[in-house]
C-alpha cells in the first residue's frame, strides 16, 4: 500500500497526556489480507476490556512501511472522541451487521420524517410519501431531491398548532412511508409504479418530484373512488400541452392526459397563478374543455377570499384533488424550482387562499417541482412544507368537525 494513507489507533484519554499505554489498531494501512484480523482485534478491544473514555486517533503514516523499517509511527494531533462502550450494549440499530447503521438518516432534534413523524405504516388515515421523479422536466432538473428537502424544512413546523384551525398536523393519524419506487430512466414504467403504490393509500400527501407524478396519483385515486375528480391546481403553467419537446409524458402534459383519460372533470378544474408563455392553441384547448383559469395578475388584483370563493364555486361538490406546483409562487419566494416565472403569487397569498377553502371535499394532494439545488436558505423547501402543513391542518380540522373559514 502506498504511503500517506490513514491508520487507526485507539488511545486512552487518561494516558495520552502521560504517554502511558497506547493501543494500536492500524486497520486502514494494513495489507488487505490482514485487515479482517486487525478489525476483529479492534472489536475485541472495545468489548468491555478497553477503557471507557477513548479517542480515535488518525495517523497519516503508512503503518506497514514503518513497521517493516522498525520506525515509530508519527502522529498528527487530531483526536476525535468516540464512545467505546461494549458494542453489545448499543441499541439494535447500531449493532455490527445491522443495515440500519448505513441506512439511518442523520437527524437533529426531530426524526427525519415529514414533521418529525416516526410512524411508517401505510394504513394510516393520512399518508405522506415522497416521489423522487424528475426525468420528464423540460428546463432545470433536480426535483428528485425535493422530498428530502421538504422533509428537512418541515422541522420548522413542529412546535405548535395551526393559528387558524387550532390543530397540530403532526398529531393527526399521519404516517410518512418514505419515497415511492420509480423505474430509473423510464417515464411510463415509473408512472405505472407510482400508480400501483398509491392505489391502496387512504389519503395521500405526495412530495415531488416533478409535476408528472400527479397523473398516476390521479389515476389511482379516480379508480379507487370510481369517478373523476375535481381539481384545484396552483401553477405558473397550464400544463395542458399534448407533449413537451417530443416527450408525451413530460411534466407539462400532465393535465392534458388527465382530461383526455377522464380522471378529472375539466369543468370542475380550476388553475390559479397562471402566467407563463403559452401557445394560443394550447390556451384555447384548455378553456374549450371547461377549465377555469385565474391568472396571477387576477390574484394580485383580488382579495384571497374572493379567489377562494371562485375556487369553491368551480369545484362544487364531490371529491377534489389539490396539486400545488411551487412555481405558482414568485421566484422571490420560491427560487428553487426548474421553471420559475416572474410575477407569481406571494407565499402569504397562497396560504390565505388555502385557508379559505373550508368545505371543499379534498381527498389528496401533492406539492411538486421543488429543486433544492437552486434554492436559497431553504425558502422554497419551507414554502412547500408549509403548503403541505396548511393542507393537513385544513383537512384535519374538517375531519374533526372543527373546520371554519378564517375570520368566521
Amino acid at each position: 500500500m502506498a504511503s500517506g494513507g490513514y491508520g487507526f489507533g485507539i488511545v486512552p484519554t487518561e494516558s495520552r497526556p502521560r504517554g502511558i499505554q497506547r493501543i494500536g489498531a492500524a486497520i486502514g494501512n494494513c495489507p488487505l489480507r490482514h485487515r479482517a484480523a486487525e478489525f476483529i482485534r479492534f472489536l475485541r478491544l472495545l468489548d468491555g476490556r478497553a477503557p471507557t473514555d477513548l479517542d480515535l486517533h488518525l495517523s497519516a503514516d503508512n503503518y506497514a512501511a514503518h513497521k517493516t523499517a522498525g520506525e515509530p509511527r508519527r502522529r498528527i494531533k487530531a483526536y476525535h472522541p468516540v464512545d467505546a462502550r461494549p458494542l453489545t450494549g448499543y441499541p439494535h440499530r447500531l449493532q455490527p451487521g445491522s443495515s440500519a447503521v448505513m441506512a439511518d438518516v442523520p437527524t437533529f432534534a426531530v426524526p427525519p420524517g415529514f414533521l418529525g413523524l416516526a410512524r411508517r405504516d401505510r394504513d394510516a388515515a393520512f399518508v405522506v410519501a415522497g416521489v423522487p421523479l424528475d426525468i420528464g422536466t423540460t428546463s432545470r432538473a433536480g426535483a428528485r431531491d425535493g422530498p428530502r428537502a421538504i422533509r428537512q424544512a418541515s422541522r420548522m413546523l413542529v412546535d405548535g398548532a395551526h393559528p387558524e384551525f387550532w390543530i397540530e398536523p403532526a398529531k393527526l393519524p399521519l404516517a410518512d412511508i418514505g419515497d415511492l419506487a420509480i423505474a430509473l430512466g423510464d417515464i411510463p414504467a415509473s408512472l405505472a409504479l407510482i400508480e400501483q403504490q398509491a392505489a391502496s393509500l387512504a389519503h395521500l400527501v405526495a412530495l415531488g418530484g416533478e409535476h408528472g407524478i400527479t397523473l398516476p396519483l390521479l389515476r389511482a385515486l379516480a379508480k379507487r373512488l370510481g369517478r373523476p375528480l375535481g381539481l384545484v391546481h396552483f401553477d405558473a403553467h397550464v400544463d395542458t400541452w399534448a407533449e413537451n419537446f417530443g416527450q408525451r409524458y413530460a411534466h407539462g402534459s400532465v393535465f392534458f392526459h388527465a382530461i383526455e383519460e377522464g380522471v378529472v372533470e375539466p369543468r370542475r378544474m380550476i388553475q390559479i397563478g397562471i402566467r407563463s408563455p403559452v401557445q394560443r392553441e394550447v390556451w384555447d384547448w384548455t378553456l374549450a374543455r371547461g377549465v377555469h383559469v385565474i391568472g396571477a395578475q387576477e390574484v394580485h388584483a383580488a382579495e384571497p377570499a374572493s379567489v377562494a370563493a371562485r375556487i369553491r364555486d368551480a369545484v362544487g361538490d364531490g371529491p377534489v384533488y389539490l396539486s400545488f406546483d411551487i412555481d405558482a409562487l414568485d421566484p422571490a419566494f420560491a427560487p428553487g424550482t426548474g421553471t420559475p416565472e416572474v410575477g407569481g403569487l406571494a407565499s402569504w397569498q397562497a396560504q390565505a387562499i388555502l385557508r379559505r377553502l373550508v368545505g371543499v371535499g379534498f381527498v389528496g394532494m401533492d406539492v411538486v417541482e421543488v429543486a433544492p439545488a437552486y434554492d436559497v436558505a431553504e425558502i422554497t423547501a419551507l414554502a412547500a412544507a408549509t403548503i403541505a402543513w396548511e393542507y393537513l391542518a385544513l383537512v384535519g380540522a374538517a375531519a374533526s368537525g372543527g373546520g371554519h373559514a378564517p375570520g368566521s
